[in-house]
């Protein structure tokens, strides 16, 4: 959420004398090598979770907003895959549950002061490296109670989870705030009419839309999330109107930041940032993977009629890159940011998701993966000789180029430093699994109903079952009554008072065990 809000710099970090920032123990990393990038991420992880509010999992503590959180919780869920350390899959575990919303489609009420579709789009990215890294559902929560599933909230290991479901509801939510009213369709950058933002449509909220069904129908086949993917795309890439522009002289696109309803977008912001880059790249990168388009043809190979290029439309996203990434050193940098040496606590973040998804995209597309390599190696290494600074000396700073702190702190510049660390090993590790490859929890649950239907229906059958059962329990009465009165003495016409009222309750108890 980058575009209304203004936020203070590190007024801080402009006061910092040069001779207080540390030249030396910098963080020793050898990319690519496992051992190496495992002893040096600790102290990145420690420095992330400096920002964490341990009280109540998933939330990082102002002036950083829930996007940024699910971010984060990203970062930290890519070092329990490359690293292992059951301690931070379970902070990870929580922090995913105690923010799924009381309907699982992490959209807390507690949030709605704040919260844009771009913000559930960074939590939903989060879920789906979960699924498709096949992280475990089975993580004890240190504060578990046992509660009924059909609560509105169930928020504890006891409930019966799925990434997947989430990831569903994730895109059934934003995509059912699709909005034809104004600019021919898109999402609004915010949810709720109240919010600053409301009349913006802007392209991360529709990228993250793209994004997050373009690896649905990867995982799952299913065609209503290409649909989807196809339906967001001819939005932003559409004539002049659209948000993202070709350049035939460098076969590349150009992505602007977003326009007004007000204007029925007509007037741009022409603000380019890394992390749309990334997602839309990746994105066309999943659905390039999944309909086995050649990166060479002009015309897809798949059997999906009115479907794009992926492979040419990954290819001009790849051709983008240069926007981000100094040609002379092949280190990412965040433009903007250094050419106005100034950015928010979002902007200093962008890299991190940039970085992930550089690297998702090189296991996507492996004829991209020599040049990605070489770029997450050397921004690597200039991100580790950033992380000098503070009274811990590993505090990381905003400027990879400089060789060393450049006296920026914060979130978004420790776990963008963890990211492009970590994500060196990308080539030792398996791409994003399908979901014959996850394990059982997540192959059964896709298009399930959120729990106040699904347990509205168990208690609509339950009560057929019930008068069905009851109805057979009096019929059983009747049939109790001619046989046994012919052996016993009738009391009063009811010889079958107590003995048949225990057997029809029987009865009834049978049939309800077999609902």
């Amino acid at each position: 959420m980058t575009q209304q809000f203004t936020r203070k710099s590190n007024i801080l970090s402009l006061l910092v004398p040069l001779f207080l920032i540390p030249l030396t123990n910098a963080i020793t990393i050898t990319p690519a090598d496992k051992s190496s990038i495992c002893d040096a991420i600790p102290p990145l992880i420690e420095g992330t979770l400096d920002y964490y509010n341990f009280s109540n999992p998933g939330i990082f503590q102002p002036p950083y907003y829930w996007w940024e959180s699910g971010e984060a919780i990203g970062s930290l869920l890519g070092s329990y895959f490359y690293c292992g350390n059951d301690t931070l899959g379970e902070i990870i575990y929580n922090a995913i549950i105690n923010q799924q919303g009381e309907k699982g489609d992490f959209m807390p009420s507690d949030q709605n002061a704040t919260e844009g579709n771009d913000d559930q789009g960074f939590w939903g990215i989060t879920i789906l490296d979960a699924l498709e890294k096949d992280f475990p559902l089975n993580f004890s929560i240190s504060d578990h109670t046992e509660t009924n599933p059909c609560d509105s909230h169930a928020d504890n290991a006891d409930t019966k989870i799925s990434w997947l479901t989430f990831a569903s509801r994730i895109h059934d939510t934003m995509l059912d705030r699709w909005d034809t009213s104004t600019c021919g369709g898109g999402l609004k950058w915010q949810i709720f009419p109240g919010n600053t933002g409301y009349t913006y449509k802007n392209a991360i909220s529709n990228a993250c839309l793209f994004h997050i069904a373009a690896r649905l129908y990867r995982f799952t086949g299913n065609d209503t999330y290409l649909d989807t993917a196809t339906l967001v795309w001819d939005w932003l890439y559409r004539d002049e109107m659209g948000l993202v522009q070709y350049h035939e002289d460098s076969n590349s696109y150009t992505i602007y930041d977003g326009f007004g309803t007000e204007s029925n977008c007509t007037s741009v912001s022409v603000s380019d940032w890394s992390y749309n880059y990334g997602l839309m790249m990746s994105g066309a990168a999943y659905l390039y993977n999944a309909t086995e388009t050649e990166t060479t043809e002009t015309t897809t190979t798949s059997d999906t009629t009115n479907s794009p290029n992926w492979g040419e439309t990954l290819e001009r996203f790849y051709n983008s890159i240069p926007l981000f990434v100094n040609s002379t050193n092949d280190i990412i940098f965040e433009k903007r940011c250094v050419e106005r040496k100034k950015c928010n606590n979002d902007q200093r973040s962008f890299k991190s998701i940039y970085s992930r998804t550089l690297a998702l995209t090189a296991k996507l597309a492996p004829e991209y993966t020599d040049e990605i390599y070489n770029i997450l190696h050397e921004s690597a290494l200039g991100a580790a000789k950033s992380c000098t600074g503070g009274t811990d000396n590993h505090t990381c700073g905003m400027d990879w180029e400089l060789g060393r702190w450049d006296g920026w702190y914060g979130l978004g510049e420790q776990m963008s430093a963890l990211e492009v660390i970590q994500n060196t090993l990308f080539e030792q590790y398996p791409g994003p699994l399908t979901k014959d490859q996850v394990s059982d929890d997540d192959k059964d649950y896709e298009d399930q109903e959120n729990v106040s239907s699904a347990c509205f229906q168990s208690l609509f059958f339950f009560l057929v079952f019930f008068f069905f059962g009851y109805c057979f329990r009096f019929q059983f009465r009747w049939l109790w009554f001619k046989f046994h009165c012919s052996f016993f003495i009738k009391v009063k016409g009811r010889c079958f008072k107590v003995v048949d009222w225990v057997m029809g309750c029987f009865v009834q108890f049978v049939v309800m065990l077999l609902y």
